[in-house]
């Protein structure tokens, strides 16, 4: 039918883009190319950087996905123990024994 010839198709991407937050990337405009390319998600490497720096970024890219219209994510990709052991008291270490 002339429908079928005439009317958009629209088709699910099933494969994701991801791409680490970084210096080289943090900029407004890189990350709006970043997004109008095919970005999915945006991992945020916390074995790097401070927390504050991170969140300046997240705040960055929220906007421009706000801007954008886009609904792409971002993925938090902690530290491992050094996060899930908190704080220690006077920042000293301590001796794990095994068992």
């Amino acid at each position: 039918s002339m429908n079928l010839v005439c009317e958009p198709t629209f088709s699910v991407r099933k494969t994701k883009i991801l791409g680490t937050a970084g210096p080289a990337c943090g900029s407004e405009g890189v990350m709006t190319k970043l997004l109008k390319a095919g970005l999915n998600i945006v991992r945020f490497n916390f074995s790097h950087g401070s927390h504050e720096s991170h969140l300046e970024m997240l705040e960055r890219f929220r906007k421009v996905c706000k801007k954008e219209q886009s609904d792409a994510a971002f993925l938090l990709d902690t530290k491992g123990p050094e996060i899930r052991t908190a704080m220690l008291k006077d920042h000293k270490p301590i001796l794990l024994e095994k068992g």
